[in-house]
């Protein structure tokens, strides 16, 4: 029940508490994160289903992975959150951002955010095009 309730705060925290690239993209907050690396595969499955009604939101089943992905849009773009799971727990988060023009300041706002996350977890941030993967682990 505690999952599932940290889960609809990251809802939450998605659509009311985050930090803002620009006024069309949307950053994860380091406080979602410590939320996912602390779920287990079953309550995030099962609360993605609940996500699934809202109308910016969608669940996505992606091959060879045991769990579902939330895909959030925003106004110039979107997002799939994607943890992979190892013994039940959180091994990795995988954010992938798709956003319609990317540029230098956006670059180095996203970079700069995800950076900053250091002290708790190890990051590493591949571009390509018009899509930003971030991959945060761990360390």
């Amino acid at each position: 029940m505690l999952k599932s309730i940290k889960l609809s705060l990251i809802y939450i925290l998605i659509n009311c508490n985050l930090v803002l690239a620009s006024e069309n993209i949307k950053l994860i907050s380091i406080e979602d994160v410590k939320i996912i690396f602390s779920t287990d595969i079953k309550s995030w499955n099962q609360n993605l289903i609940f996500l699934d009604k809202k109308l910016n939101m969608q669940k996505l089943q992606i091959e060879n992975n045991d769990s579902y992905s939330l895909k959030t849009f925003f106004n110039n773009g979107y997002v799939i959150i994607t943890p992979y799971f190892k013994s039940d727990a959180v091994e990795y988060l995988n954010l992938n951002y798709t956003i319609d023009k990317i540029d230098t300041n956006t670059l180095n706002f996203i970079s700069t955010h995800f950076y900053s996350f250091g002290t708790y977890y190890c990051n590493s941030i591949k571009i390509n095009k018009n899509n930003i993967i971030i991959n945060i682990k761990n360390c």
